[in-house]
């Protein structure tokens, strides 16, 4: 909610974090589910690490766009 009425704040905090943490730690989740022998699971996390990897791009595309719209000189500086 906190977030809402910004599409800059909107950006950093669900495609540049939540959805980037999840490529983070797409290789441990996947080895565990590899070593437990889930092949269902794994196919299913490979898919939504592809889907990730697309919608981080995106976010970072339109965050940097929107820093240039506003005159930031700086996304990195932004997004922290």
């Amino acid at each position: 909610m906190n977030t809402k009425g910004d599409i800059l704040a909107r950006l950093a905090v669900i495609n540049l974090t939540h959805e980037a943490k999840g490529l983070d730690t797409y290789a441990k989740s996947r080895q565990k589910l590899v070593q437990i022998d889930d092949k269902e699971s794994v196919a299913i996390l490979d898919h939504n690490y592809k889907e990730e990897i697309g919608h981080v791009a995106i976010g970072v595309k339109w965050f940097k766009e929107i820093c240039k719209t506003r005159g930031f000189n700086s996304p990195v500086d932004v997004f922290h």
